[in-house]
């Protein structure tokens, strides 16, 4: 076994990677132990958008160089606001009526307390990387944990790896084995939503041909049954280790829908532009372009699952893991529809970087966390909800299907 650390971070997605830089600023010594074999391993998406907390909860994490460089690194012009800042009518490509109905509840500030922040997502991962690079190791797929007389825990990894640590934190994503060792029956909902999403060089063709009012910023476009958010990602040409500029684009179907087959989850890359291109191809022609022009290997299928308001509490029972805990998707995965799930994130990794700053590595550290995490997670997953009424009918969350997911009982007491 390798000389125990402070903190153990299973995953290196973006909740990870923060903690680990908040956590390096205080010294306090953790490892992040991720799966992939890389950073950039598979396709998780290209764009992400911050809002305030997430923000200021960066901006905490980080040094000032590194906050402004990553800054510097995200679309130049996202906009004020997560709303979008037009609505267009898929077939005549005109103006419509907005996303939100004057007065209606909305899942998102319409004058946020500061501009957004909205990154490609390969270049935002790789940059809280910057200055951590050896607290990462790749290729290692976490096991099981084991709590030895509640003063540390060992994670077992399936090489044999073996690390002892003061805190296990999950931040492993929406399958997060963490959370599966902790908790034997977990269950999530599927949000009936399958999403496919692209992105398509915004270059000289695509600025001539593609709908002017479409590339001013984050725009919705409305059809029967299908709606697509698209923004236009403009980097810095200041700086030469950025993407060249792009439209990040996203399909909305419900699994339910006559448009969306059957095997949509199992079709290859090429096969999801293709199936993008059919679904869009009685659109007007100012907004075609958009599939028609997509990188024909980088289109891809999500289904959406989600947490309820009022997920578990893996610290109460008799089996309660006192060591551990969760951040991110591993936590509270939601439904994009509310543009909260990374500022959530974010928002973990700095509070539990708070937490042990104040009351040190300990089990009143992480309890404190989990109950304010419980709290601005909640309502984050019901502005999900409100977000999903608009963009795909979704339902309430008791009347959505669960997914089950169980495992063996493989937590050791010691």
């Amino acid at each position: 076994m390798l000389e125990p650390i402070d903190v153990i971070i299973i995953g290196a997605g973006l909740s990870g990677l923060a903690l680990a830089q908040s956590l390096s600023r205080q010294n306090i010594s953790c490892k992040v132990y991720e799966s992939d074999s890389s950073l950039n391993a598979r396709a998780q998406g290209y764009r992400v958008r911050i809002s305030d907390e997430g923000i200021q909860a960066l901006e905490e994490s980080l040094t000032e160089a590194d906050f402004s460089k990553l800054e510097s690194s995200c679309n130049i012009d996202p906009g004020p606001s997560n709303i979008p800042q037009a609505t267009l009518d898929a077939i005549r490509a005109e103006a419509c009526g907005p996303l939100f109905r004057p007065g209606a509840e909305i899942p998102m500030s319409a004058r946020p307390l500061r501009k957004p922040l909205s990154a490609d997502r390969s270049v935002l991962r790789r940059s809280l990387v910057e200055g951590i690079e050896d607290c990462i190791v790749f290729g290692e797929r976490f096991e099981y944990y084991v709590e030895e007389a509640n003063e540390s825990v060992v994670a077992h990894f399936e090489s044999g790896l073996e690390i002892k640590g003061s805190v296990l934190v999950g931040a492993d994503g929406t399958w997060s084995r963490v959370r599966q060792t902790i908790l034997a029956s977990f269950t999530l909902v599927d949000t009936e939503a399958r999403l496919i999403f692209g992105k398509t060089d915004l270059d000289d063709r695509m600025t001539r041909d593609f709908s002017p009012a479409a590339l001013k910023g984050l725009t919705f476009i409305r059809d029967t049954g299908l709606n697509c958010l698209l923004e236009p990602m403009r980097f810095s040409k200041e700086r030469n280790d950025l993407p060249a500029d792009y439209v990040y684009w996203v399909l909305f179907l419900r699994c339910d829908s006559e448009k969306t087959p059957n095997n949509i989850l199992d079709l290859k890359s090429t096969e999801i532009t293709q199936l993008a291109r059919q679904l869009t191809s009685h659109w007007h022609c100012s907004l075609k372009p958009l599939f028609e022009n997509s990188h024909a290997g980088q289109s891809s299928v999500l289904r959406i699952l989600s947490v309820k308001p009022d997920f578990p509490d893996w610290a109460q029972g008799s089996k309660a893991s006192v060591r551990v805990t969760l951040i991110g998707d591993a936590a509270h995965t939601m439904c994009p529809t509310a543009a909260l799930g990374a500022t959530t994130a974010l928002r973990d990794a700095n509070m539990l970087s708070v937490s042990f700053r104040v009351r040190g590595l300990g089990i009143q550290a992480l309890r404190e966390y989990e109950d304010q995490m419980r709290g601005y997670a909640s309502e984050a997953l019901q502005n999900s909800l409100l977000g999903g009424r608009n963009v795909f009918q979704m339902r309430p969350f008791d009347q959505l299907p669960e997914v089950q997911i169980r495992t063996s009982s493989i937590v050791a007491d010691r």
